[in-house]
């Protein structure tokens, strides 16, 4: 009799991988703990990998369920299709060319049937004779830490390759908190490790190797192409976006600043390999736009020009006082006020972005006159060339009651 419940959810997308797929899930059905289901997502593969999984299934004593995309839709929908499938209390990814140890599920099992976890990211080897070893130093992270915590030691540590296969995750936790994979891209696990892990409450991690990753010659990761460039683009833009929602303190800002910076060095090596002329652009270049987000954050961090005294007294007797901005140098500006103890009202942009409501939980509006009141003070914090522009709107609309924060 079928549990209609297991313990764990094993979610195994598939396109293309005959050489490699009965491997994998002899590696699965030889678990030493049993209960657990089986998801296979074929994506439409169009070599003899349906054929494989049908026979495999057909012939195992084991619960292997089986959907079929009706089009091919790539590794994150896939997995998104087994997130909802599943019935298990935890889901473990495995790529359909790699294999896991034996002893996976018992171990997991054996931490989960204690401690309820959100996830537990455990060590990952390469399969065969590979020199370039990706296996990562793990032993020391042994408490049970806050997501969000440990993420910034990862970063301090340069704890790098987190993937979603070295993990298992709480269904509960991912479904209630909308942790999906981002489809239609490659690259797809650097997005999913920051989505998962922050908003976590009790992650573990564990030294022990319980994946083995197999690197293909042929497969997607192997070739620099349009398209993975592409992909680290829109990685870029949504870690930014996350940043400007979670990164409420100095930690975590440091944090989302250097794993943000790891993927644009990324991004930059695709741009010297890949033709010029077919650089992406969405609004302004690019490459312009994370130079400005590093470069800003290099230069400007703890670095502003101290208010002067007239600007001390003109904000202490202010009704209110708001920034004018909302990009890194206003975040570097709103530290530096709060740590001289001046509380902001908003911040003001030009243009209001619905991905970026708020800035370390001060609320962005879009600038209106009207708004602003005879005492009130705003402070203009962006970049450089941007300051005199703003300077003259607030000068045209009678705003006389204004600071430019300047950075060395």
């Amino acid at each position: 009799m079928k549990n209609n419940t297991p313990f764990f959810s094993i979610i195994v997308p598939i396109y293309n991988v005959e050489d490699y797929l009965a491997d994998c899930l002899d590696s699965i059905q030889k678990q030493s703990f049993k209960d657990f289901e089986i998801i296979c997502v074929e994506d439409e593969s169009t070599d003899n990998s349906k054929n494989i999984l049908y026979l495999y299934a057909d012939r195992s004593d084991l619960e292997i369920r089986i959907y079929e995309n009706t089009h091919n839709v790539g590794l994150s929908a896939s997995r998104n299709n087994g997130i909802f499938k599943a019935r298990g209390r935890y889901l473990v990814f495995v790529d359909s060319d790699d294999k896991i140890d034996i002893s996976m599920l018992d171990t997991l099992y054996n931490i989960l049937k204690i401690d309820d976890m959100d996830i537990i990211y455990f060590n990952k080897e390469n399969l065969g004779n590979d020199d370039f070893s990706i296996k990562l130093d793990l032993s020391k992270y042994s408490k049970v830490y806050a997501g969000n915590e440990l993420f910034c030691i990862f970063e301090k540590d340069n704890i790098t390759n987190i993937t979603a296969y070295t993990a298992v995750y709480n269904k509960d936790y991912v479904l209630n908190n909308n942790i999906l994979f981002y489809e239609g891209i490659v690259h797809e696990d650097y997005l999913y490790y920051v989505k998962a892990i922050l908003g976590a409450k009790k992650v573990r991690v564990i030294d022990d190797v319980l994946y083995y990753y197999r690197r293909r010659k042929d497969s997607i990761m192997s070739e620099i192409t349009e398209a993975r460039r592409q992909s680290i683009f829109v990685v870029m833009m949504e870690i930014a976006r996350i940043w400007s929602a979670y990164a409420t303190n100095k930690e975590l800002d440091e944090a989302f600043y250097s794993y943000l910076k790891k993927r644009y060095r990324v991004y930059e090596y695709y741009n010297s390999v890949l033709p010029k002329e077919k650089s992406l652009h969405v609004g302004r270049a690019v490459d312009e736009f994370f130079y400005d987000i590093i470069q800003c954050k290099e230069n400007l961090e703890y670095k502003i020009i101290p208010l002067t005294y007239s600007e001390q007294e003109l904000i202490k007797n202010a009704a209110r006082v708001w920034i004018y901005g909302a990009g890194m140098v206003a975040s570097v500006a709103l530290d530096y006020l709060d740590n001289n103890k001046i509380k902001v009202a908003g911040l003001l942009v030009t243009n209001l972005d619905r991905d970026k409501e708020v800035v370390k939980g001060i609320k962005v509006f879009k600038y209106n006159k009207q708004d602003i009141l005879p005492t009130d003070v705003v402070i203009i914090a962006m970049r450089e060339h941007l300051i005199p522009e703003i300077d003259e709107v607030l000068k045209k609309d009678g705003i006389t009651k204004k600071i430019i924060l300047r950075a060395r």
